[in-house]
């Protein structure tokens, strides 16, 4: 990110894995939905997803990434 010349592709990299994560989260919490209350809560979904998939993906990536270089 201290790069100019590198910061849209890390960027953009980040925004493709924190979308994959995203997906997956939200398929697996609308099967787990319909399963339990034979119903699909969207605004529940998304909630779900943010707290417990893009905010912990969020918060360890940086670190993760900073201890493999090392």
């Amino acid at each position: 990110m201290t790069d100019p010349a590198q910061r849209r592709e890390v960027l953009l990299t980040g925004w493709k894995s924190v979308g994959k994560v995203f997906v997956i989260a939200f398929i697996l919490d609308a099967v787990y939905q319909f399963k339990v209350f034979r119903w699909f809560y969207p605004g529940q979904a998304l909630l779900v997803v943010l707290f417990l998939a893009i905010v912990p993906y969020s918060l360890l990536r940086g670190p993760v990434n900073w201890l493999t270089r090392r």
